[in-house]
C-alpha cells in the first residue's frame, strides 16, 4: 500500500479530467477522487474533542471505524481495478 495518508482522496492528476462524476454530477473538488471524501488529521482531532466533550466519544470511534474500513475497501479497490477502471485511469493518465 502506498504511503499517502488513509483519509485523503487527493488525486492531482483528475486536473486533467472533465469535471464530470460517471453518473453525470460534478465532483465538488476537481483534486478529489469522486465517491470519496477527504479529512484532515485536524479535522479528525476536532471531531474527537467535540465527542469528548458532549460525551459521545465511543460513536465518534465508531463512526471513524466505519470510515477507516470504507477507506480501506476503496483504496483496495484503486489498486487492484476491475477492467472499466483500468481503462478510465489509462485513459485520463495519457
Amino acid at each position: 500500500m502506498g504511503k499517502q495518508y488513509l483519509f485523503s482522496c487527493y488525486a492531482p492528476l483528475l486536473r486533467r479530467v472533465i469535471n464530470k462524476n460517471q453518473d453525470g454530477s460534478t465532483n465538488p473538488n476537481p483534486e478529489t477522487l469522486p465517491g470519496m471524501e477527504d479529512y484532515s488529521p485536524e479535522e479528525l482531532l476536532w471531531g474527537w474533542k467535540e465527542s469528548q466533550l458532549s460525551g459521545q466519544s465511543q460513536e465518534f470511534m465508531a463512526k471513524l471505524e466505519l470510515l477507516k474500513q470504507t477507506q480501506e475497501k476503496l483504496r483496495k479497490a484503486l489498486t487492484h481495478p476491475d477492467k472499466p477502471t483500468s481503462h478510465y485511469i489509462v485513459r485520463i493518465a495519457v
